[in-house]
């Protein structure tokens, strides 16, 4: 019986949902007030906005719905540098905030 040869060449899958870590906007920086987060596409799931500071524990949580590209949050009370954690479906990025009261 004679086989066929088959080839293996190195196939690579890109979702969009994988690859809105990079292209993720966070504005303006150092922050007074509010900040803005623009999305490359449309989210496909609730968007959760996570402030922490330096030691981790969350001081701010909001939420967004899902379906937007643009997404406007409060800042914590207290100037200082913090770490925002956005998550989407089962995806998340971190962007140090700094935050000018």
């Amino acid at each position: 019986m004679i086989r066929p040869e088959l080839k293996r060449s190195k196939m690579q899958v890109v979702s969009r949902e994988k690859d809105w870590l990079g292209k993720l906007e966070t504005f303006p920086n150092p922050v007074a007030e509010s900040l803005r987060i623009r999305f490359p596409w449309e989210t496909t799931s609730e968007v959760r906005f996570l402030w922490r500071n330096l030691t981790g524990q969350m001081v701010r949580e909001e939420k967004g719905s899902k379906g937007n590209t643009d997404y406007q949050i409060s800042c914590p009370e207290t100037s200082g540098l913090y770490l925002l954690q956005i998550q989407t479906g089962d995806q998340f990025i971190n962007r140090k905030i700094q935050v000018c009261r």
